[in-house]
C-alpha cells in the first residue's frame, strides 16, 4: 500500500481480515449505529479502527466458531466423488489457460527481432524482458495448480508487479523519471517500487478514460495489490484458507493441515477461475504494451481471439454462479 494510514475499510474486507462471518460483523455495525460511506467500488465502508476494536472485543471468540463452521462447509466435502468432479472442472480451465499462455509465449517470441531493433536499454526491451518472466511465472502457476498445490498464490503478486512495471516503462519511458528508472533498471539492478508504478499508471488510465478518476484507478489497483500481498506474506488467513479447524469441548483446535497437494478441489476450482481472470488482465496489458512495435496483424488478431475466449468462459462461470464470481 501507499504507507498512508487507512481511514476507511469496506465491510467485506473487514469481515475477511477479522476472519468472521459477514452477518456477525454487519450485526455489530448496526448495533453500534456506525455511519457508513462508499469506497471507489461503491461498497459500504466503516472506520478502519474497527478492525482493532472488534478483534479485541469479547464477542470475537464467541463468533469465531460460526465462521469456522461456514469455512469448513465452503471447502466442500473431502470425498473422492465430489473432488473428482471439481478437479475435472479445474483441469478444463487450466487447459484453456495453458493454451492461452503458450500462444502468448509464441507471440512474444515472434517479436524478438523487432524488440532488438529498439535497442538495448529501451523501454520496449525492458517491458519485453519483464513479460518473459511473467509468462514463465504464469506457466509455473498453472503447473502448481495442476498438481493441487495451494500456495502458488504467492506468485500472483510477482505477476502483478511484472505487468505493472512493464506498463510503467512503456507509458513513462520518455519522461525524465521514466528515463532515470530505465537507466537504473538496466545499469544498477534497481526496480522502482510498485507504488511508483501504480501512481503513474492511475494518472495515465484516468487520462484515457474520463469515466473514472485517478483516485478511482489508484484505489482499485492498491486494493488488488494489497490482497495479492496478503497471499505472499506469511499471514494467518493465507494458511487458514486450507486448514480445517474444529471446536472440541468449547476449544478451537487444528483438525487437518495440508502439507502439499490438497484434497479440497472446490477451493482449487475457485482459484483456477480467479487465475483465469488474472490471465485476461495479463493478455490485455501485453496488447497495450506492444501495440506500438507494432504487433503484426495475425498476432494482434490472435491476442484478441484469446482474450475473447477467456472472457466468454469467465462470463459463463459468473452466470453459472448466479451473478457471483468465485474468488479465493
Amino acid at each position: 500500500m501507499s504507507g498512508k494510514k487507512k481511514e476507511r475499510i469496506s465491510i467485506e474486507d473487514l469481515s475477511y481480515r477479522l476472519g468472521l462471518a459477514d452477518e456477525d460483523v454487519y450485526e455489530w455495525i448496526k448495533r453500534d449505529a456506525l455511519s457508513m460511506s462508499q469506497d471507489h467500488m461503491e461498497r459500504p465502508t466503516v472506520p478502519f479502527d474497527l478492525l482493532k476494536q472488534y478483534s479485541n472485543s469479547p464477542e470475537y471468540i464467541k463468533a469465531l466458531p460460526r465462521a469456522l463452521f461456514f469455512e469448513n462447509l465452503a471447502m466442500g466435502p473431502d470425498d473422492p466423488q465430489s473432488n473428482q468432479k471439481w478437479k475435472e472442472e479445474k483441469l478444463q480451465i487450466l487447459k484453456s489457460c495453458y493454451s492461452a499462455i503458450e500462444s502468448l509465449k509464441n507471440i512474444h517470441f515472434n517479436h524478438l527481432q523487432s524488440v532488438n531493433a529498439c535497442g538495448y536499454g529501451s523501454n520496449t526491451m525492458a517491458a519485453y524482458l519483464l513479460f518473459s518472466r511473467v509468462i514463465s511465472t504464469l506457466k509455473m502457476s498453472c503447473l502448481c495448480q495442476e498438481h493441487d498445490y495451494w500456495h502458488w498464490t504467492a506468485q500472483l503478486r510477482e505477476i502483478n508487479e511484472g505487468i505493472s512495471l512493464a506498463e510503467y516503462f512503456i507509458t513513462e519511458g520518455d519522461s525524465p523519471e521514466g528515463k532515470e528508472s530505465l537507466h537504473q533498471w538496466f545499469r544498477q539492478n534497481y526496480a522502482p517500487r510498485d507504488l511508483v508504478c501504480r501512481k503513474a499508471l492511475s494518472t495515465s488510465y484516468a487520462a484515457a478514460n474520463s469515466d473514472f478518476t485517478e483516485e478511482n484507478h489508484l484505489g482499485l489497483m492498491e486494493e488488488l495489490y494489497d490482497k495479492k500481498s496478503k497471499l505472499t506474506h506469511q499471514t494467518f488467513r493465507s494458511i487458514r484458507e486450507i486448514t480445517k479447524f474444529d471446536v472440541v469441548d468449547g476449544k478451537i483446535v487444528i483438525g487437518k493441515i495440508e502439507y502439499g497437494p490438497m484434497g479440497y478441489q472446490r477451493k482449487q476450482l475457485e482459484l483456477a477461475v480467479f487465475f483465469r481472470s488474472n490471465l485476461i488482465t495479463c493478455l490485455s496489458a501485453f496488447q497495450a504494451c506492444f501495440k506500438g512495435l507494432p504487433l503484426n496483424k495475425s498476432d494482434a488478431d490472435e491476442l484478441v481471439k484469446i482474450v475473447k475466449k477467456l472472457f466468454d468462459e469467465d462470463t459463463e462461470a459468473y452466470r453459472k454462479e448466479g451473478g457471483k464470481y468465485l474468488k479465493p
